[in-house]
């Protein structure tokens, strides 16, 4: 069977509402409203766009981050950089830690950060953060924070089953992702 006929059947194979990641890259990309767009293997997923959030927060964890030693290897936190997953979605997460050998490859692999934080609308909390949390432990994540800004609290997960929840001084810890990145829950949403 030549090529043609191969993409022929599997363009036949595909739901009606079906997209390519080369469509959802020129579609997608650039738009810029209040919702976030994710592609999860052919369909787009939309949701609150919690920016509103982000600078501040990044800011602060970033402050913590700069005195880490994976700061001092050269690693970074990225914010909003949509990462390929292994499980075949390309996701957008607020903030995610890459090491210096990361940073310097064209593209993550498939793999997720070591580190994820995701800021929630309360709305979309339940269903969308279990998957998410699911698909970043699946590609290889060590430490998935899920803020939640309404409410003024942070879980976070260590592996898809094991989670605690921090607010008000309680400590939040991207270990065992970055050594030494910890910060008071309250610190976050000053």
């Amino acid at each position: 069977m030549d090529n043609a006929n191969k993409t022929s059947q599997l363009e036949e194979q595909q739901p009606e509402n079906y997209i390519t990641i080369k469509e959802f890259y020129q579609n997608y990309s650039g738009i810029r409203d209040e919702f976030k767009y994710e592609w999860n293997d052919g369909k787009i997923e939309k949701t609150k766009d919690m920016s509103q959030y982000l600078m501040n927060m990044f800011l602060r964890v970033f402050q913590v981050f700069g005195a880490t030693e994976a700061y001092r290897e050269g690693g970074g936190i990225m914010t909003q950089i949509r990462t390929k997953l292994p499980t075949n979605q390309i996701r957008l997460p607020e903030m995610a830690y890459f090491s210096k050998e990361e940073l310097l490859q064209e593209s993550n692999n498939g793999k997720s950060p070591a580190w994820v934080a995701e800021i929630v609308a309360e709305q979309d909390r339940a269903g969308i953060a279990n998957k998410r949390i699911a698909e970043y432990f699946n590609g290889g994540a060590k430490s998935v924070w899920v803020i939640l800004p309404e409410s003024k609290k942070v879980n976070v997960f260590t592996a898809p089953d094991k989670m605690y929840v921090c607010s008000g001084p309680a400590v939040c810890s991207a270990a065992p992702a970055i050594t030494g990145l910890e910060i008071p829950a309250e610190q976050l949403f000053t």
